[in-house]
């Protein structure tokens, strides 16, 4: 699921970690369950919204011409999440946690796998870009 920009596949495993802890969590019998649901939700949000921050610098960085389709859905997929942790906060009793990490899945792996391999080649061969970037945005978010 590599799309050649080490820092963007390094958040993308991040996220998949985050999502697999969140799967464990739903499927583990433990007692504290809510509010370990609650923590990794939310922890996956902040770093969905830093990791879309990063990708559209980067991206904005090499020109890419597909960056507003591309910002259209990151926000879409954003406002997904808030919903299932907006769910999940004012009416637990609704809120479906295998719905969550199904979507999430498949989110993950199917914007990876489409709109995310649509920039590969357009980054390709832009690695000094990508890493000043990449440094000027952690530093602004530091």
């Amino acid at each position: 699921m590599s799309v050649g920009v080490n820092v963007i596949d390094s958040d993308h495993k991040k996220l998949l970690s985050m999502i697999n802890e969140l799967d464990s969590i739903i499927q583990a019998e433990m007692t504290p369950k809510k509010d370990s649901i609650e923590s990794v939700i939310s922890e996956l949000i902040d770093y969905t919204i830093y990791h879309f921050d990063r990708e559209e610098k980067l991206m904005a960085a090499c020109a890419y011409p597909e960056l507003e389709r591309h910002k259209l859905v990151h926000e879409s997929l954003k406002q997904q999440v808030k919903n299932y942790m907006d769910s999940f906060k004012h009416k637990p009793e609704s809120f479906e946690p295998k719905a969550m990490r199904i979507f999430l899945n498949l989110w993950l792996v199917d914007h990876i796998m489409s709109m995310d391999k649509d920039y590969e080649s357009w980054m390709e061969n832009k690695a000094e870009i990508i890493e000043q970037t990449n440094t000027e945005f952690e530093q602004e978010t530091q």
